[in-house]
């Protein structure tokens, strides 16, 4: 460092140092190190003209590391990674501070948990929840929202419910599909508006038939509403 910088140094009653940094024309610049009381490291990071540049790691009070990311002139650029007691946990694709590219988080086993796709900060592509290594949903974005197909699978990877959307809201045909793999339910919608009747098969193998409408069948789900259990109830059903 030339002789404009001047280098800083912060100790605690104890006298460890809780704070090692550099200043160049009143700004920090060059390596940082903060410390907590006990002289364990919490923040190791690299300034440039008084913003973040170069990597940053943040550690817990046992030293462990927690999170390590990389800026350029302040902002979030490259990979950041998230760790919990000792593993990665996420990894995530930053440009010029914006989420963008690949995102994975990962459960306690160091399976992928999760994988999403960023464009410019929002959800783009496809997204994938996984339980146990296992896909249990599959959806599709466009600048963050919901669009495409839509379909969530048991943890023994069978097809549950397929649904599509436009803008975010269901659009097309939901299906609704048995332990056995039958169709069990169909409803259609139109931006987020359930129209036509549910249709349900009359009996294994059957051909669809149809219900109550859409709309209906949403405002008395016999699970969801009261109204319906109490209506029940007083028929005697």
């Amino acid at each position: 460092m030339d002789a404009s910088t001047v280098t800083l140094e912060q100790r605690n009653a104890q006298g460890r140092p809780v704070l090692r940094c550099a200043r160049r024309a009143g700004v920090l610049e060059g390596p940082l190190e903060q410390y907590a009381e006990d002289g364990s490291l919490q923040v190791r990071a690299h300034y440039q003209g008084g913003k973040l540049h170069g990597p940053m790691t943040v550690h817990d009070a046992s030293g462990a590391l927690l999170q390590s990311c990389s800026y350029a002139g302040g902002r979030a650029h490259g990979v950041m990674k998230v760790f919990v007691d000792g593993r990665c946990a996420a990894q995530h694709h930053y440009v010029q501070g914006k989420l963008h590219g690949a995102s994975v988080a990962f459960d306690a086993a160091g399976r992928p948990s999760a994988r999403m796709h960023y464009l410019a900060g929002q959800l783009d592509g496809p997204c994938e929840l996984l339980h146990e290594g296992r896909r249990i949903r599959l959806t599709h974005y466009r600048a963050g929202l919901l669009e495409g197909e839509s379909t969530d699978f048991t943890t023994e990877g069978a097809v549950m419910q397929t649904c599509a959307y436009r803008a975010n809201l269901l659009h097309g045909p939901l299906r609704r599909y048995g332990p056995d793999g039958r169709l069990v339910e169909e409803v259609h919608y139109r931006l987020g508006v359930p129209v036509g009747a549910t249709q349900r098969p009359a009996a294994p193998g059957a051909a669809l038939a149809p219900g109550a409408s859409a709309a209906a069948t949403a405002a008395a789900d016999p699970v969801r509403s009261p109204l319906e259990r109490l209506l029940r109830l007083v028929r005697g059903d």
